[in-house]
């Protein structure tokens, strides 16, 4: 019988960013352009006025354009390694 390795170690199967460079870096990329981006009086009054009138605030810009670049980059390596194209014929009548 094959065990898991939870089963083997006794520890969860976890993630730890902290643990993760790659993802500490990209959490404080993030977290330093939400604090120069959204955290001031002005663009903070903006997006109030803007939820009020319009009922919804597009944050497009949450993320910035050096994270999304690499996420961008990651996703069409794996998508270059791994994705399979699959036809699906459906016949129609009329």
């Amino acid at each position: 019988m094959n065990k898991t390795h939870e089963q083997e170690t006794k520890e969860p199967i976890g993630f730890d960013g902290k643990l993760n460079k790659a993802f500490s870096d990209i959490n404080t990329q993030i977290q330093q352009h939400i604090d120069k981006t959204f955290c001031n009086t002005n663009n903070i009054r903006w997006m109030a006025e803007s939820l009020l009138k319009d009922g919804y605030l597009k944050i497009s810009n949450i993320v910035p354009d050096s994270v999304k670049r690499v996420f961008h980059e990651d996703v069409r390596s794996l998508l270059s390694q791994f994705a399979k194209r699959r036809d699906i014929h459906i016949e129609v009548y009329w």
